[in-house]
Protein backbone atom coordinates (compact mmCIF):
# COMPACT_ATOMS: atom_id res chain seq x y z
CA UNK A 1 0.00 0.00 0.00
CA UNK A 2 1.07 3.29 -0.95
CA UNK A 3 4.88 2.24 -0.93
CA UNK A 4 7.06 2.59 -4.32
CA UNK A 5 8.92 0.12 -5.28
CA UNK A 6 9.47 1.11 -8.78
CA UNK A 7 8.70 4.24 -10.65
CA UNK A 8 5.72 5.37 -11.09
CA UNK A 9 5.20 5.54 -14.91
CA UNK A 10 1.27 5.77 -14.60
CA UNK A 11 -0.46 7.89 -11.90
CA UNK A 12 -3.83 6.43 -12.14
CA UNK A 13 -2.08 2.59 -12.27
CA UNK A 14 -0.51 3.79 -9.64
CA UNK A 15 -3.51 4.79 -7.32
CA UNK A 16 -5.61 1.64 -8.50
CA UNK A 17 -2.92 -0.67 -7.60
CA UNK A 18 -3.03 0.79 -3.99
CA UNK A 19 -6.71 0.27 -4.12
CA UNK A 20 -6.47 -3.02 -4.93
CA UNK A 21 -4.03 -3.57 -1.81
CA UNK A 22 -6.24 -1.66 0.63
CA UNK A 23 -9.15 -4.11 -0.74
CA UNK A 24 -7.30 -7.02 -0.41
CA UNK A 25 -6.72 -6.07 3.59
CA UNK A 26 -10.38 -4.74 4.16
CA UNK A 27 -11.62 -8.28 2.89
CA UNK A 28 -8.47 -10.34 4.94
CA UNK A 29 -9.69 -8.13 8.32
CA UNK A 30 -13.70 -9.09 7.18
CA UNK A 31 -12.56 -12.35 7.43
CA UNK A 32 -11.48 -12.57 10.89
CA UNK A 33 -12.74 -13.93 14.08
CA UNK A 34 -12.67 -12.73 18.00
CA UNK A 35 -10.33 -15.52 17.94
CA UNK A 36 -7.77 -13.88 15.99
CA UNK A 37 -7.90 -10.23 17.59
CA UNK A 38 -3.69 -10.10 17.24
CA UNK A 39 -4.44 -10.76 13.29
CA UNK A 40 -7.01 -8.22 13.65
CA UNK A 41 -4.88 -5.29 15.24
CA UNK A 42 -2.30 -5.69 12.79
CA UNK A 43 -4.15 -5.76 9.73
CA UNK A 44 -6.42 -2.71 11.08
CA UNK A 45 -3.22 -1.16 11.64
CA UNK A 46 -2.12 -1.86 8.21
CA UNK A 47 -5.19 -0.35 6.52
CA UNK A 48 -5.34 2.92 9.00
CA UNK A 49 -1.97 3.99 7.62
CA UNK A 50 -2.61 2.79 4.02
CA UNK A 51 -5.60 4.34 4.17
CA UNK A 52 -4.32 7.46 5.19
CA UNK A 53 -1.30 7.81 3.48
CA UNK A 54 -3.24 7.29 0.15
CA UNK A 55 -5.67 10.06 1.04
CA UNK A 56 -3.46 12.50 1.74
CA UNK A 57 -1.89 11.58 -1.39
CA UNK A 58 -4.73 11.91 -3.23
CA UNK A 59 -5.90 15.07 -1.36
CA UNK A 60 -2.10 16.99 -2.16
CA UNK A 61 -1.47 15.62 -5.28
CA UNK A 62 -4.51 14.11 -7.59
CA UNK A 63 -7.80 16.46 -6.31
CA UNK A 64 -6.55 19.45 -6.95
CA UNK A 65 -6.01 19.44 -10.42
CA UNK A 66 -9.17 17.75 -10.80
CA UNK A 67 -11.02 20.03 -9.09
CA UNK A 68 -9.71 22.97 -10.97
CA UNK A 69 -11.42 21.39 -14.18
CA UNK A 70 -14.88 21.65 -14.73
CA UNK A 71 -15.63 18.03 -15.83
CA UNK A 72 -13.97 16.48 -12.85
CA UNK A 73 -15.02 19.29 -10.25
CA UNK A 74 -18.16 17.61 -8.77
CA UNK A 75 -16.64 13.99 -8.46
CA UNK A 76 -13.22 15.35 -7.09
CA UNK A 77 -15.60 17.28 -4.38
CA UNK A 78 -17.75 14.18 -3.45
CA UNK A 79 -13.81 12.75 -3.07
CA UNK A 80 -13.32 14.88 -0.44
CA UNK A 81 -16.27 14.36 1.61
CA UNK A 82 -16.11 10.41 1.47
CA UNK A 83 -12.57 11.13 2.40
CA UNK A 84 -13.91 13.01 5.29
CA UNK A 85 -16.01 10.25 6.44
CA UNK A 86 -13.50 7.60 5.78
CA UNK A 87 -11.14 9.62 8.41
CA UNK A 88 -13.93 9.96 10.88
CA UNK A 89 -14.41 5.81 10.74
CA UNK A 90 -10.98 5.38 11.22
CA UNK A 91 -10.54 7.62 14.21
CA UNK A 92 -13.92 6.51 15.93
CA UNK A 93 -12.83 2.15 14.98
CA UNK A 94 -8.73 3.68 16.80
CA UNK A 95 -10.81 4.59 20.21
CA UNK A 96 -13.57 1.88 20.23
CA UNK A 97 -12.82 -1.79 21.39
CA UNK A 98 -11.49 -4.05 18.14
CA UNK A 99 -13.51 -7.11 19.82
CA UNK A 100 -16.99 -5.00 20.41
CA UNK A 101 -19.81 -4.87 17.96
CA UNK A 102 -19.64 -1.81 17.97
CA UNK A 103 -15.97 -2.08 16.11
CA UNK A 104 -17.12 -4.30 13.91
CA UNK A 105 -20.54 -2.22 12.40
CA UNK A 106 -17.68 0.77 12.12
CA UNK A 107 -15.52 -1.37 10.13
CA UNK A 108 -18.28 -2.74 8.37
CA UNK A 109 -19.25 1.21 7.32
CA UNK A 110 -15.58 1.46 6.95
CA UNK A 111 -15.07 -1.18 4.58
CA UNK A 112 -18.52 -0.08 2.44
CA UNK A 113 -17.90 3.53 2.53
CA UNK A 114 -13.99 2.73 0.94
CA UNK A 115 -15.53 0.28 -1.72
CA UNK A 116 -17.65 3.05 -2.68
CA UNK A 117 -15.39 5.42 -3.23
CA UNK A 118 -12.91 3.12 -5.17
CA UNK A 119 -15.56 2.10 -7.62
CA UNK A 120 -16.54 5.81 -8.12
CA UNK A 121 -12.98 6.92 -8.88
CA UNK A 122 -12.22 3.72 -10.85
CA UNK A 123 -15.09 4.47 -13.15
CA UNK A 124 -16.04 7.64 -12.96
CA UNK A 125 -13.00 9.87 -11.90
CA UNK A 126 -10.30 8.05 -13.25
CA UNK A 127 -11.81 7.31 -16.83
CA UNK A 128 -12.84 11.05 -17.44
CA UNK A 129 -9.39 12.51 -15.85
CA UNK A 130 -7.92 10.30 -18.51
CA UNK A 131 -9.90 11.62 -21.44
CA UNK A 132 -9.48 15.65 -20.25
CA UNK A 133 -5.85 15.40 -19.01
CA UNK A 134 -3.33 15.52 -21.76
CA UNK A 135 -0.01 13.26 -22.04
CA UNK A 136 2.07 16.15 -20.30
CA UNK A 137 -0.21 16.54 -17.48
CA UNK A 138 -0.43 12.36 -16.92
CA UNK A 139 3.25 12.16 -16.67
CA UNK A 140 3.47 15.48 -13.94
CA UNK A 141 0.79 13.76 -12.17
CA UNK A 142 2.58 10.62 -12.00
CA UNK A 143 6.01 12.46 -11.39
CA UNK A 144 4.54 14.36 -8.55
CA UNK A 145 3.24 11.71 -6.67
CA UNK A 146 6.78 9.66 -7.26
CA UNK A 147 8.22 12.95 -5.49
CA UNK A 148 5.86 12.65 -2.89
CA UNK A 149 6.49 9.03 -2.00
CA UNK A 150 9.99 9.28 -2.02
CA UNK A 151 9.91 12.49 -0.30
CA UNK A 152 8.06 10.79 2.57
CA UNK A 153 10.25 7.79 2.50
CA UNK A 154 6.71 5.44 1.37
Amino acid sequence: MSHITRPVVDAFQYLIEDHVNISNLLQELDSTTEETTASRHRLFALIDKGLSVHAELEEEILYPTLESLEETHEMTMESYEEHHVMKMLLEELNITDIESDDWIAKFSVLKENVEHHVSEEEEKLIPEATKILSQDELKTLADQIEDWLVHRGI
